[in-house]
C-alpha cells in the first residue's frame, strides 16, 4: 500500500499545532481568531493533497475552517486517504 498520510499540521498565524489522531486532526486557536482564511503548514507522505478539486500548498493556500475541512491525500498509486481537520 502506497503512503498517503498527513504527518504534521499547524498554523503559523496564529501559532497552533494540530493533534493528529488517526484520520482526524484537531487544532485549537485563540478565541478571537478569524478562521475564514487560515493558511495551514503541513507535511504528507502522498504525491499530492487537495481539498475537493483545489490543490493545497503548505504554507500558501488559505482555507475557511468555519466548519470541518476534509483534506484528501493521494498516493503514488492513485489511492486516497481523507483527513478531517476541525478548528476550535
Amino acid at each position: 500500500m502506497a503512503a498517503k498520510n498527513i504527518t504534521a499540521f499547524s498554523f503559523g498565524t496564529p501559532a497552533a499545532t494540530g493533534a493528529i489522531s488517526g484520520t482526524d486532526i484537531a487544532v485549537t486557536v485563540p478565541v478571537a481568531t478569524d478562521v475564514t482564511a487560515l493558511v495551514a503548514t503541513f507535511t504528507h507522505t502522498g504525491s499530492s493533497i487537495a481539498i475537493g478539486v483545489t490543490a493545497q500548498v503548505s504554507g500558501v493556500t488559505a482555507n475557511d475552517f468555519t466548519d470541518a475541512v476534509t483534506y484528501t491525500v493521494t498516493a503514488s498509486d492513485a489511492t486516497t486517504q481523507d483527513y478531517v481537520v476541525t478548528v476550535t
